[in-house]
């Protein structure tokens, strides 16, 4: 927020390219901001799983490139607006632990 449009693009497309490389059978679209949502089917909960924790690895060898990442596995019928409710609620306990890890790197807002 603090370096400009530029380092802001920078960023997304260093975020986008994390995230192609992990998910590169999977659909992946930006939300708006720095929000992304990645559709994946064909695979196991167990392998959603093993490849979040390969992109917050990989993320945290990255330097500037960090996710809070939440993620609801659906079988048989879909309901994409309940998925996005569960993912999103994941996503901010997620945040929530990555600061209590990282306390220095919350971002500060000023009026």
């Amino acid at each position: 927020d603090s370096q400009g449009h530029t380092a802001g693009d920078i960023l997304l497309k260093k975020a986008a390219a994390l995230l192609t490389s992990v998910f590169y059978d999977s659909e992946i679209y930006r939300a708006g901001g720095d929000e992304f949502m990645i559709l994946c089917f064909g695979i196991s909960n167990d392998e959603l799983e093993r490849r979040v924790e390969k992109l917050k690895s990989i993320s945290e060898s990255s330097g500037n490139v960090s996710f809070a990442v939440g993620c609801a596995f659906e079988t048989g019928d879909i309901d994409i607006h309940r998925a996005m409710i569960l993912a999103d609620e994941e996503m901010y306990n997620d945040k929530q632990q990555y600061y209590k890890k990282f306390p220095e790197r919350r971002r500060q807002h000023s009026l």
